[in-house]
């Protein structure tokens, strides 16, 4: 046998057939679904963690400022500092709290010549994450729109405010659950409130 006849040999020995080409492929195409199927997932499961964890943020440094006597717009807001979910839109404010123990949107017309002034608000929308709200035994039909008061000196207890504005209500007692879920997912997380302590946490 020639030097050519022997190079052919030996390149049919150490070549892939079709088939074997055709199941690496398929190997390399599956284990590649997984890796960014997972990653994907991950990126959802982050997402909406560090948008709880914004929320808790929020309400703490309400809480934090109510504490603190903290000044906005050269004076100490008489109610300390608030925080309003609009759970309808999915989005909240934290706002200084003028006149009364409310949010903007609820208050009387004595209020209207010296508004709340808001400081930030917070579209979760643009995450397309959803926003409810309920107590966590039990959960009344018409709970929306709540509104986290923090007042001063201690800033404890908290009062909630919820409803349609003309029939607000109020508790000083119950843990608050607010639910952040991502859409088109069962990914959630939830941010409890408890009104009576103040004490604010995620799960």
């Amino acid at each position: 046998m020639n030097i050519r006849g022997k190079l052919v040999k030996i390149c049919k020995k150490q070549g892939f057939t079709i088939i074997e080409l055709i199941i690496a492929i398929a190997i390399v195409a599956l284990i590649t679904g997984i890796v960014l199927a997972n990653y994907r997932v991950g990126q959802r499961q982050q997402t909406i963690r560090a948008e709880a964890q914004k929320l808790v943020s929020t309400l703490r440094n309400a809480q934090n400022m109510a504490l603190a006597g903290k000044v906005h717009n050269t004076e100490v807001p008489k109610f300390g500092y608030g925080v309003y979910i609009d759970d309808t839109n999915n989005k909240y404010t934290l706002f200084a709290n003028y006149c009364e123990p409310d949010y903007k949107d609820f208050v009387s017309e004595a209020c209207l010549d010296y508004m709340d002034q808001d400081i930030e608000t917070m579209d979760l929308t643009l995450k397309k994450i959803d926003v409810e709200v309920g107590l966590e035994d039990p959960t009344p039909s018409n709970f929306y729109d709540p509104v986290f008061d923090f007042e001063p000196p201690k800033a404890l207890p908290i009062t909630v405010f919820y409803g349609p504005k003309d029939e607000r209500y109020s508790l000083d007692s119950k843990t608050v659950l607010i639910t952040l879920t991502l859409e088109g997912t069962s990914l959630e997380r939830i941010v409890r409130v408890n009104a009576s302590t103040g004490q604010i946490s995620m799960d």
